[in-house]
């Protein structure tokens, strides 16, 4: 139910909270304004200043009732998300499509077709920075497994192994063999060339490098750097949530994706079936928490992930100890192990289906009936609650200031209940006379 992300950062170091809350009537978001900046020095001591001006929720398209957030990343090589949605919303001007997944279709090619905002000088750096690593990763494990003799004493034995076992991994979403092919093609000449030397900086790896055939090691490289992307990349991914109606919808739906970065030509994102939360005739309530989700879990289900995973680890633990002793005293079977790890299971499925029933039951029949107005009530004090439970257990700033609330319906698209502006809405009349007039172009 709940996405919690793995310490994502927002502009450095930070998590964030999101709340979808939605029945067969319409679905608020709800959104707090907390970034951490982190600047380190050249002896990599860190600091940290914060700002609560975030704006993590935006409007996808002027006509369509389709909206948007973000947490984790705020950039995308080095330009804001919030910038690339605006400039994707201009260019769809009064289009709509069918489905959020095309809408997610769209975004993903327009950021991948967007020279301005991603020229491919700076593409082509980024690929090739990451395709020094990927190489230097790929020499050091030859080395290593070398000298080990795991797989073999020949380096060209290792690499092959290697490369088998890259050939069993699938490529990103939205990658093909073709891609891969073409990527490799068009750059064999600078991988086999300056990129081997670039990755080779030391005499162990110059030595193993010049074993191995160019031309398999710069392919394992490059097929390695779409497997393993966001490790290669290093930098942190995106979750972009959106949440409306296509056209064909009756009922509204969230979809989130994954963002790890640009492989020269390709935004490379997690799947999107397997995220997609959708209100139907069988499902009359979505609730959804991202990112920061502790006390939000807690007040819906009546346990976080922690408790359970806390329980859990208890549980064997003591349970464990007590089996171990009837075994001495008794002589008893061997496969205690297995037994413990059922009745966990069983235990563990059991209090918190209890808790469920308790919780999340009796909540969702009450969200089933909230009007529009109390759907936004419910996602603002899901987000103050965790905000509320940061300010006063942790030292950090990772969730707080203003909470931006919205509310979309299919016929009255995306309406705003709260949203802070950095300037007086009542002095610049003429900002807003221009949307208006943006919307009817």
């Amino acid at each position: 139910m709940f996405h919690n992300a793995p310490k994502l950062f927002w502009w450095g170091v930070s998590m964030t909270c999101e709340v979808v809350v939605a029945n067969r009537m319409g679905v608020a978001l709800a959104a707090d304004s907390a970034a951490t900046f982190s600047d380190r020095d050249q002896d990599g001591m860190g600091r940290e200043t914060y700002t609560f001006g975030a704006c993590k929720i935006q409007q996808l398209s002027f006509v369509a009732p389709v909206g948007i957030m973000f947490f984790g990343a705020a950039e995308l090589c080095g330009v804001s998300w919030e910038l690339i949605v605006k400039a994707f919303r201009a260019s769809l001007r009064r289009t709509t499509m069918c489905t959020l997944e095309d809408y997610a279709t769209a975004l993903v090619r327009f950021v991948e077709g967007n020279d301005a905002l991603f020229p491919t000088e700076q593409r082509l750096a980024l690929f090739r920075a990451m395709a020094v690593r990927s190489v230097r990763s790929l020499l050091a494990e030859v080395q290593s497994q070398q000298e080990t003799g795991a797989v073999g004493s020949s380096p060209p034995a290792v690499l092959a192994q290697i490369r088998e076992t890259l050939q069993g991994h699938m490529l990103p979403f939205g990658c093909s063999e073709m891609d891969l092919r073409k990527t490799i093609d068009t750059h064999m000449a600078w991988l086999s060339g300056d990129c081997v030397k670039e990755a080779a900086n030391t005499e162990e790896l110059r030595l193993v490098a010049r074993e191995l055939p160019l031309g398999k090691l710069c392919e394992a490289a490059v097929r390695n750097l779409y497997v393993n992307f966001r490790t290669i990349s290093g930098a942190p991914p995106t979750g972009v949530v959106l949440v409306g109606f296509g056209d064909e919808d009756a009922f509204p739906g969230v979809l989130e994706l994954q963002c790890y970065g640009l492989g020269f030509d390709k935004l490379i994102t997690a799947g999107r079936g397997s995220v997609k939360k959708k209100v139907d005739h069988r499902n009359s309530v979505c609730i959804e928490a991202y990112a920061q989700t502790d006390a939000v879990e807690f007040f819906v289900g009546g346990y976080t992930n922690q408790i359970k995973e806390t329980i859990g680890r208890a549980y064997r633990q003591h349970v464990g100890r007590f089996a171990d002793a009837v075994m001495d005293a008794t002589g008893g079977a061997s496969d205690i192990e297995e037994l413990v790890g059922r009745s966990a299971a069983d235990f563990e499925r059991q209090w918190s289906e209890e808790l469920i029933r308790g919780n999340l039951e009796p909540l969702r029949a009450v969200v089933e009936g909230m009007s529009l107005e109390q759907l936004a009530e419910l996602a603002e004090a899901l987000v103050m609650l965790e905000a509320f439970k940061e300010r006063t257990t942790r030292r950090t700033h990772s969730v707080g200031g203003p909470v931006d609330v919205a509310v979309i319906t299919r016929s009255e698209g995306l309406v705003w209940i709260k949203r802070k502006h950095y300037f007086g809405s009542t002095l610049n009349y003429r900002f807003f006379h221009r949307q208006f007039e943006e919307q009817m172009t």
